[in-house]
C-alpha cells in the first residue's frame, strides 16, 4: 500500500522542466536515425493527466484584472494584468489580500505579509507604490474597504489624508430583525450602510467619507439582493410579478425600477452581480442568467456543458467576468458580451495530477490522486493500460487480486471483490482475504481471527510486534493465522529502533534501520532460513524477490538474491510506488511506469486464503472464493476423504489475477451420489502462467490445501 501527500518541490520541478521546453531555440541535429532501444521491463507508460490550477479573481477595474495564482512557478502571487489577461505583471507581492475591489481605473484591499492586514489604495500601474491608509490597528475588524477608504468595526473610518469616528444616521424605530452591510461607493466618497429587515422596507444610510457627517436615508425594497457599484446602489427584489432591478443614485435621487424577468418569482433567490453599471442575474426559475445593459436584458450563452457559475472580480470592469465549472469539474473564466455571448479570457493554468494513493495487482492499477474524491482502476490489457473505471473515495488502502480495498475519508473502508462493492470494514491493509485493523486481522467475510494488530501481511501470514522478552531490538514474530498448530517464529530486525514500516512477501520480511555508520539501511531477514540481506537506502516496498529502495532523491529496485540494483530516477511523487510479484508501479518525470523487474518472481505460487462457506449439501451447498499470488492455468480443485481418497474433481478456470471464483461442492461425488457426512479435504492443483509451479500453501512448503465439513 501507498498512500501519499503532495510534494510541492517535485510538482515545481516538473512544471519549471515543461515551462523550458516550451522554449523555441537551436537544437543540435540528430546523428543517426536509429530510435533509443526500449526497455523491454517496462510493460505500460502513461503520461500522468493533468490538472487545473485555478486562480482567483481579485479585482476588475474597466480593462485591468488583479488576480492571485497558485501555480505553475513562472504564474504565482498575485498579478496584474493591464490589457483584460493578454499579458501579467507582478502585483504588491503580498500573501493575504482581502476585501479587494477597483474602481475608475484603481484598486481598494486589505493585505499584509504576516501581521494583521492594513488598507490600502494602489494604482495598477504602479503596484509598489501603493499607498497605505490611515489605519490604526485596534484589534477591531473591517466592516468594509474601498478604493480610497475602509471601516471598521468600532465605528472608524479612514482615507489616505484622515481617520475619524463616525456614526450612521438614526433609522426609523420598532424595524424587525434588522442586519447590517455596509459598503463604500465607487469613489469613496460615501460609505453606506444597507440594512435588510423583516419590516416593509431596507433602508442605506449614509456617512460622507471625507467629512465624516451623516449624509442621509434612502428607503429600499426589501430584498437581500443589494449592491453598491459607482455612485447607485441596485436592489433586485422577487414577487408575484417577476424580477424587479432597481437602480437608486446616492447619496438621493429618483430609483428608477423596472421588470426584467415576467412571470410569478415568489418565493424564489435570485441573485444580482453588479459590474458598474452592467448588471447579471441568475434566475432560480430560468434557464438562462440574464445581462441588464442600457436598458436590454439579453439571456447569456454559458459555455456548453457547464454545471454551474457565479460572478467574480469586484469593481467595474468593461465587461462582466463569470466563473464556470464544467460537468468534470473543470474551472473556466469567461467575459460577457453585449449579445450575451461568453469567450474565455485566460486558460486555467494546468499541471500533472500528483498521486495519493497507488496499488497494483496482476491485472490492474488502481490510485487517486491529491485533491481528487475518487478513485481510478485501470486494467493492464492488449499492451496498454485502458482507460480508466472509477470508485467513490479518496485513496485505495490495499488491493490482491481481486479484492481491492477502498478508502473513503472517514475511518472505514469499503471492501470490493471483483469490482463489486462486498462490505463496509474498519481495515486499513489487505493481503487475500486477511484484513488489517487497529484491533488485529478480521478475515474477509467478518470473523475476527487475530486480536493482536499486524504490521505486515502476506496472506494469513502476519508479522506481529514481538515481546520484549522475546530480546532485545526490534523484534517481529511471524505466525500463520490459518494454522494453529504453527508455532510463531521470532525474528530481530535492527538492534535498535526501526526508521520505517514493516514489509512481508512469502519467506522475507523487512524494514528500515541505521547501519554502525549512521546511514539508513533496508534490512531483510528470511524467517523460515535465517538469511539476512542488507543494502543503502530506505525500504519502501517489497515484492517477490527484489525490495523498492529510496537512495536519497532516486528510486531503486534491489535484487536481494543477486545485489544488483536498477536505478529509476527521480520519483515524481516521494512514495508513491506500489509493488506485487514482481510487478511494480511508480511515478516519474510526470509519467506513469508499470514495470517487470527482470530476474525475480521465480517463486511458486502461494494460497493467501480462502473464505469458505455452506455445508456441502445439494440445498446449501460448499462455496469457496481462493486468491493466490500469481496467474493461474486452469486446473482442478479435488476434494478427498479422510483416507485419501479422490471423491470428487472440480475444474478451476484461468485466474488471470490469481483469485478464483465461483468453486462450489455440493456433496454428491464424481457420480453424482451423495457421500457420507464427515471432513473432506480440498487440494487446489493449478499452475502458475509464467511455469513457476503448482500453488503451494502460504508458507511454501505443502500443497495448498483446507477442509471441508459436509453435514
Amino acid at each position: 500500500m501507498s498512500i501519499v501527500t503532495a510534494a510541492k518541490t517535485a510538482l515545481a520541478t516538473v512544471v519549471a522542466a515543461a515551462a523550458l521546453s516550451a522554449c523555441t531555440g537551436t537544437s543540435p541535429a540528430p546523428t543517426g536515425d536509429a530510435a533509443p532501444p526500449r526497455d523491454t521491463a517496462v510493460l505500460f507508460q502513461d503520461a500522468l493527466p493533468s490538472a487545473p490550477v485555478d486562480f482567483t479573481v481579485l479585482a476588475a477595474t474597466q480593462n485591468v484584472i488583479w488576480a492571485s495564482f497558485n501555480a505553475p512557478a513562472s504564474m504565482s502571487g498575485d498579478r496584474i494584468s493591464l490589457d483584460g489577461g493578454g499579458t501579467w505583471q507582478r502585483g504588491i507581492g503580498q500573501s493575504s489580500i482581502t476585501r479587494a475591489s477597483g474602481s475608475n481605473g484603481r484598486f481598494g484591499y486589505a493585505a499584509t505579509n504576516d501581521e494583521l492586514p492594513i488598507p490600502y489604495l494602489m494604482s495598477p500601474t504602479d503596484p509598489a507604490a501603493a499607498k497605505a491608509l490611515r489605519w490604526d490597528d485596534d484589534g477591531s475588524r473591517y466592516l468594509a474597504v474601498g478604493v480610497g477608504a475602509a471601516l471598521s468595526s468600532n465605528g472608524t473610518l479612514a482615507t489616505a489624508d484622515s481617520r475619524r469616528t463616525v456614526k450612521f444616521p438614526t433609522l426609523p424605530s420598532g424595524l424587525v430583525s434588522p442586519k447590517h452591510t455596509y459598503s463604500f461607493t465607487g469613489d469613496a466618497a460615501l460609505a453606506v450602510r444597507i440594512t435588510t429587515t423583516s419590516s416593509g422596507h431596507d433602508y442605506a444610510a449614509m456617512v460622507d467619507a471625507r467629512t465624516g457627517k451623516k449624509a442621509g436615508v434612502l428607503t429600499l425594497p426589501r430584498t437581500a439582493q443589494h449592491r453598491v457599484q459607482g455612485s447607485d446602489l441596485y436592489s433586485l427584489s422577487a414577487d408575484a410579478t417577476g424580477l424587479t432591478l432597481c437602480r437608486q443614485p446616492l447619496p438621493s435621487g429618483e430609483a428608477a425600477c423596472r421588470l426584467v424577468v415576467a412571470g410569478d418569482r415568489s418565493g424564489t433567490n435570485p441573485t444580482l452581480y453588479q459590474w458598474g453599471a452592467l448588471s447579471v442575474i441568475k434566475d432560480p426559475a430560468g434557464a438562462q442568467p440574464l445581462l441588464v445593459e442600457a436598458g436590454r436584458v439579453t439571456p447569456i450563452a454559458l459555455p456548453e456543458g457547464t454545471a454551474s457559475w457565479r460572478g467574480e472580480g469586484n469593481g467595474d470592469p468593461t465587461r462582466p467576468l463569470l466563473r464556470t465549472v464544467d460537468a468534470a469539474g473543470e474551472p473556466h473564466h469567461v467575459r460577457v458580451g453585449s449579445d450575451g455571448s461568453t469567450a474565455e479570457w485566460l486558460t486555467v493554468p494546468r499541471v500533472p495530477q500528483t498521486p495519493f494513493s497507488l496499488e497494483v495487482t496482476p491485472t490492474a492499477v488502481l490510485g487517486s490522486w491529491n485533491g481528487a474524491n475518487r478513485v481510478w482502476v485501470r486494467a493492464m490489457a492488449d499492451g496498454q493500460l485502458q482507460p480508466a473505471t472509477w470508485l467513490p473515495g479518496q485513496g485505495v488502502s490495499g488491493a490482491s487480486g481481486s479484492r481491492w480495498l477502498i478508502w473513503g475519508g472517514k475511518a472505514t473502508r469499503t471492501l470490493y471483490d471483483a469490482g463489486q462493492s462486498v462490505r463496509t470494514v474498519k481495515a486499513s491493509a489487505l493481503s487475500g482475504p486477511y484484513l488489517g485493523t487497529e484491533s488485529g486481522v478480521q478475515h474477509a467475510d467478518g470473523r475476527q481471527v487475530s486480536t493482536t494488530q499486524a504490521l505486515a501481511q502476506f496472506g494469513s501470514l502476519v508479522a506481529e510486534k514481538a515481546p520484549r522478552s522475546a530480546g532485545t531490538g526490534s523484534r517481529v514474530s511471524i505466525r500463520d493465522l490459518a494454522d494453529a498448530s504453527a508455532k510463531p517464529t521470532t525474528v530481530r530486525l535492527s538492534k535498535g529502533d526501526l526508521s520505517g514500516n514493516v514489509y512481508l512477501w512469502g519467506d522475507w520480511v523487512g524494514s528500515s534501520d541505521w547501519s554502525d555508520t549512521g546511514d539508513q539501511q533496508a534490512v531483510l531477514r528470511n524467517h523460515r532460513t535465517g538469511a539476512t540481506r542488507a543494502h543503502q537506502g530506505a525500504l519502501w516496498q517489497l515484492g517477490d524477490g527484489f525490495a523498492v529502495l529510496d537512495l536519497g532523491s532516486e528510486l531503486a529496485v534491489w535484487n536481494f538474491g543477486t545485489d544488483d540494483v536498477i536505478k529509476l530516477g527521480t520519483p515524481f511523487e516521494p512514495g508513491a510506488v506500489a509493488a506485487w510479484g514482481d510487478l511494480i508501479v511508480y511515478t516519474t518525470q510526470a509519467v506513469i511506469v508499470v514495470r517487470r523487474v527482470p530476474g525475480v518472481g521465480t517463486s511458486q505460487p502461494r494460497l493467501l486464503g480462502a473464505v469458505t462457506s455452506g455445508d456441502a449439501t445439494p440445498e446449501s451447498p460448499w462455496t469457496a472464493a481462493i486468491d493466490t499470488t500469481k496467474p493461474l492455468a486452469a486446473g482442478n480443485l479435488t476434494i478427498t476423504d479422510s483416507t485419501g481418497l479422490v471423491v470428487r474433481t472440480l475444474p478451476t478456470p484461468a485466474a488471470p489475477d490469481g483469485s478464483l471464483r465461483g468453486l462450489s461442492w455440493d456433496g454428491l461425488d464424481d457420480a453424482g451420489q451423495p457421500l457420507p457426512k464427515g471432513t473432506y479435504t480440498w487440494t487446489l492443483i493449478a499452475f502458475a502462467v509464467d511455469t513457476s509451479g503448482q500453488v503451494v500453501n502460504v508458507t511454501g512448503t505443502d500443497a495448498a490445501t483446507g477442509t471441508i465439513k459436509r453435514r
